[in-house]
């Protein structure tokens, strides 16, 4: 999560929070530190935008109201993937089968082929036993 600025002065967040979130994405290599500082910072600023809602009611709340759209775009797009990986999950299902029926048709075929076989060699046989006396 990248904050701006413009974007933090919007909300009316203090700057030193900005600056304690920015230099926490960028000066911590340990990714657990850094997740349980930037944590940390955002809930201090949430804090402190409900503090400053509750002192102002008029105070204009960008941040709240992007989320909903965001919200929705997230779900519309997770329902778009699950949709996607249910169709293809419907593909390979339908491909599976295909290929079961293809290989069942295969042996029925070769099944077909050996009864054809042995019928020919049992006409065969008594065509040649009924030549003999």
């Amino acid at each position: 999560m990248v904050l701006h600025l413009a974007y933090v002065q919007n909300l009316a967040i203090p700057k030193e929070l900005w600056i304690a979130h920015h230099l926490a994405e960028q000066k911590f290599a340990d990714s657990r530190q850094r997740s349980a500082i930037i944590a940390e910072i955002n809930y201090l600023m949430s804090e402190y935008k409900k503090e400053q809602r509750s002192a102002n009611p008029s105070m204009p709340s960008t941040w709240d109201s992007q989320q909903p759209t965001k919200h929705k775009k997230r779900k519309r797009k997770r329902k778009k993937e699950e949709q996607e990986h249910h169709e293809e999950a419907q593909d390979n299902q339908q491909q599976q089968e295909q290929n079961e029926n293809k290989l069942i048709q295969g042996k029925q075929h070769q099944l077909h082929q050996q009864e054809n076989k042995a019928q020919v060699r049992a006409a065969a046989y008594e065509t040649a036993r009924a030549s003999y006396p």
